[in-house]
């Protein structure tokens, strides 16, 4: 679902889009991202399920588990 969702936004024109994927939708979306960094201006998911433990690579594993959030609040807007 992650590359329908690079083809569709290829498809409709969609240079770099924000993506919400709620729900169901998370995986998708954060598939959809790692695999094509910078190509979404912003990506919003929430509570999507999820295996236990969770098999995550890097560097999501280090942000998903990372406690001091204020490194990734520093960081600028991205611009187009």
């Amino acid at each position: 679902m992650g590359d329908f969702i690079l083809r569709i936004a290829d498809e409709f024109g969609l240079d770099v889009p924000h993506v919400v994927g709620p729900d169901i939708g998370t995986g998708a979306v954060l598939f959809a991202a790692a695999r094509r960094p910078g190509r979404f201006r912003s990506a919003v998911v929430g509570t999507g399920g999820a295996a236990v433990p969770l098999r995550l690579g890097s560097p999501l594993n280090e942000w998903v588990h990372d406690e001091d959030l204020s490194p990734y609040r520093a960081f600028p807007p991205r611009s187009p």
